[in-house]
């Protein structure tokens, strides 16, 4: 499968942290939560390539690095029109389906991802919710998208409406790793609770301590 992360740009990333972070540590915190989840998808063997769509300049380097592209759009247009052009972009590969991902959600597994693709092998759309607003954290499909993309509160519910009105047969998986985006003071304190995670998690624990 081929992986799109939407990426803001770090200084501008987690406002709703902004009660509790410095602008520095907001932007510090984003850019570690992303390389958690490149960490993960790039031992996937699933995963054949991983785009990042923004235009924040620390994803330069990483652009080129093993599975790593990038497509460097602007999101002046807004998360689900990036990602709607992102789409148009992509090079056609009939049959490999595309998954997209938060770029915050530092638990998630390998383990998670061969369930998302176990999931989808037989078409159709497969879905994670967010824990919090039932949004949508993950959305994996064969590519051309099978609908509008819908982001934000409330968005798996219209994204499983559009599509089922479609014809497009949908599951959705409640996977923990998935479910829980890191955009507020309580996420971050849950994630400072962790058992496992990458440099985030660390990361959160110094700014709680």
């Amino acid at each position: 499968m081929r992986v799109l992360l939407p990426v803001k740009c770090f200084d501008r990333a987690k406002s709703r942290l902004s009660g509790v972070l410095e602008p520095a540590q907001r932007a510090h915190l984003a850019s570690l939560l992303l390389h958690d989840v490149l960490d993960t998808l790039c031992s996937s063997s699933l995963v054949s390539e991983i785009w990042l769509v923004g235009s924040e300049p620390g994803l330069v380097p990483l652009a080129g690095e093993g599975k790593i592209r990038l497509l460097p759009l602007s999101r002046e247009r807004g998360h689900a029109a990036d990602l709607t052009r992102a789409l148009e972009l992509l090079p056609l590969r009939p049959g490999e389906p595309v998954l997209i991902l938060p770029a915050d959600v530092p638990l998630l597994s390998p383990a998670e991802l061969r369930e998302l693709a176990g999931a989808h092998r037989g078409g159709g759309l497969v879905m994670c919710p967010a824990a919090c607003d039932g949004g949508t954290n993950a959305l994996l499909f064969e590519p051309p998208l099978p609908m509008p993309l819908l982001f934000g509160d409330r968005s798996l519910s219209r994204h499983r409406q559009a599509a089922l009105e479609r014809g497009v047969e949908v599951r959705v998986l409640d996977l923990p790793g998935l479910s829980r985006d890191i955009d507020r003071p309580e996420d971050l304190c849950w994630l400072a609770r962790q058992g496992r995670g990458g440099l985030s998690r660390g990361y959160a624990r110094r700014l709680l301590a």
